[in-house]
């Protein structure tokens, strides 16, 4: 705010008429009061006094409009001073609520982790339980399951050839499947339920090493060969063993077949490799 043009110089008071010395003191209180209160932003006590403005009495030599631009100066640098340090306070308490947010973020996703790796943790322990409480598959002696195998068969044949065979019932448990465990002779007919899930095929390597166990020379390859493709053509094995799965059960008879076919599959690409695993016809 400038002062006043007409403002009169420090001491001017008395020198002149009454009535425009007391109009020229009532301006020049009124401009000192109002520099007062511009000055001190309502933060200090107004007085009629120069010595309550910071800038107090003028300098020696100093003129009105001198001291009255020092004044105003210093109210410029006060001003600046205050909207520094509001400004300053002002950052400083937007970094404190940063820094605050920050680490609640930090602590958040601090209990984030842990309970993932808490859950990590509990899916790891249930799944070695559960692969402990699973017995072990025992290694299959390949030599026994085929001697097995072959026995089976053969009781399987020689109960076709009743006259009776139709008349009795024929399970999924009954039927010889290659490269599973040794099984007696007399073992109890019909024991074993259908399976929860149809097992997997096997591999066309370990198929082929289990009907080929034994095989001595090519002729032998195709002779054992051509049995097994006798044995497991699903549309022979259901003429000749479609009315005793019937007798069975639906059950039986759709878990039979169902498998009857998976293992033809494999066979007909062990026919197709042969004992070498290169293409073999067998006729």
């Amino acid at each position: 705010m400038q002062p006043p043009e007409e403002a009169a110089p420090h001491g001017r008071s008395g020198a002149r008429g009454s009535g425009e010395g007391e109009e020229s003191e009532d301006e020049e209180t009124r401009w000192r009061r109002r520099l007062r209160e511009e000055y001190s932003g309502g933060e200090e006590a107004v007085s009629d006094s120069y010595v309550d403005v910071y800038g107090g009495l003028p300098f020696v030599g100093e003129s009105d409009d001198e001291w009255a631009d020092r004044i105003w100066r210093e109210m410029q640098a006060r001003r600046n001073t205050a909207v520094t340090e509001g400004a300053a306070a002002f950052i400083a308490d937007l970094r404190a609520d940063a820094a605050r947010r920050a680490a609640a973020a930090a602590e958040h996703s601090r209990r984030i982790l842990e309970e993932e790796q808490a859950k990590d943790d509990a899916w790891r322990r249930r799944t070695l339980a559960a692969i402990e409480a699973v017995p072990a598959t025992p290694t299959l002696d390949v030599t026994l399951a085929r001697a097995s195998y072959d026995e089976r068969w053969l009781q399987l044949d020689e109960e076709a050839a009743t006259a009776a065979a139709d008349l009795m019932p024929l399970h999924y448990s009954d039927i010889p499947w290659p490269l599973e465990p040794p099984t007696m002779r007399g073992q109890v007919r019909g024991s074993g339920g259908v399976p929860e899930r149809p097992p997997l095929p096997p591999s066309v390597e370990s198929l082929r090493d289990f009907f080929l166990l034994g095989a001595a020379g090519a002729s032998d390859v195709k002779r054992r060969l051509r049995i097994e493709l006798l044995r497991w053509h699903p549309d022979k094995f259901g003429a000749r063993f479609g009315s005793r799965l019937a007798a069975g059960g639906m059950a039986q008879r759709d878990a039979v077949l169902s498998r009857v076919h998976q293992l033809a599959q494999v066979l007909m690409q062990v026919l197709g490799r042969g004992a070498s695993g290169t293409n073999t016809r067998v006729y």
